[in-house]
Parts: structure tokens; C-alpha cells; sequence
């Protein structure tokens, strides 16, 4: 290309620039890690947005609230409630696969902060979807004594910030 240039310029009459010196490409530092950052949430707290690192889910707070009631049933049957958060590939039964993590809060609620969770695959697939439930710690019967709802989908769309509210059954 250089020498097409010095042909057009002797044929104009021009005098060649001298040839450029040969770019050393440049260096890259490693990227930085991105540092998280505050990001208002709903009600106007503050939460803290982690980046994502590959292969894992997105950590997330998730609020538990609880209705006077249920606080008042709870406490005196010396319960709390637990939390399960499954993050699994979407398959039913003994079939699929999934990563399990389990949370405990008083009978008066709490928040739960959820690290990010491995989303290699298990059984060969990976792992796509959440679900969230909270029930009774279950130390005085067997048996459910409050109704959280229900909070889930794929993992890719999971909020910084989640909540649920427990009410008596």
C-alpha cells in the first residue's frame, strides 16, 4: 500500500513522506472487575447491584415480610420462616437437576441476602430456572402455618431485589 503511495505522489510531483514506523500493538491492561453499584430500590432503600460472573447467577436480596398476624402466630409457637431458593433446568422429578440454598428468618421477617449460585450444568443441563419458597421452620408441627406466595422464573431475569409476604394459612 505504502509503495502504490510513492507511485501516485513521484507521478504528481510530491515528495514521499517517510515511511510510518511499524505499530506495535498496543497493551491491554486486564479488565477490572466492576465494582458494584447502589441502585434505589422501590420503596427508596438502597441496593447493592453485583456484576454477574459467568457461569453463575445474579446475587439478590430478598425481603421477607410478614403480616402482624403471622409474626404474632409464629412467635408463639416458636417458629420463623425458612427459605428455599432451587435454582434447576426446568425438568419435573427425579429427572431434573438443581442447586439448592436454605435460609432461616424470625417470625417477624428479615432479609436475606442470596450469593450467586453456580449454574453449571447438572445432570447435563443447564441450569435456567428459580424458584423461591418460604414456609414455617415447622418446629412445632409438621404442619405449613403461613402462605408467602410464590416467587420465580428464568434466571436470567431474577431482580436485585425481591420480596415476599407471609400471611397466617
Amino acid at each position: 500500500m505504502y509503495a502504490l503511495a510513492l507511485l501516485a505522489l513521484a507521478a504528481c510531483g510530491g515528495t514521499p513522506a517517510p515511511a510510518p514506523a511499524p505499530a506495535e500493538a498496543p497493551v491491554a491492561a486486564p479488565p477490572a472487575a466492576p465494582a458494584p453499584e447502589a441502585a434505589p430500590a422501590p420503596d427508596g432503600a438502597s441496593v447493592t447491584v453485583h456484576p454477574v460472573e459467568a457461569g453463575k447467577s445474579l446475587p439478590f436480596t430478598l425481603v421477607v415480610g410478614m403480616s402482624p398476624e403471622a409474626t404474632k402466630l409464629l412467635q408463639s409457637k416458636g417458629e420463623g420462616v425458612e427459605i428455599s431458593v432451587v435454582m434447576s433446568d426446568g425438568m419435573a422429578g427425579d429427572e431434573g437437576g438443581f442447586r439448592e440454598q436454605r435460609f432461616e428468618v424470625p417470625a417477624d421477617g428479615g432479609i436475606v441476602n442470596v450469593l450467586a449460585t453456580d449454574l453449571s450444568p447438572v445432570k447435563g443441563r443447564p441450569l435456567v430456572d428459580f424458584s423461591i419458597n418460604a414456609y414455617s421452620t415447622r418446629k412445632s408441627s409438621q404442619t405449613n402455618l403461613v402462605n408467602c406466595g410464590f416467587v420465580g422464573g428464568a434466571v436470567k431475569e431474577i431482580a436485585p431485589r425481591m420480596t415476599v409476604e407471609c400471611k397466617p394459612l
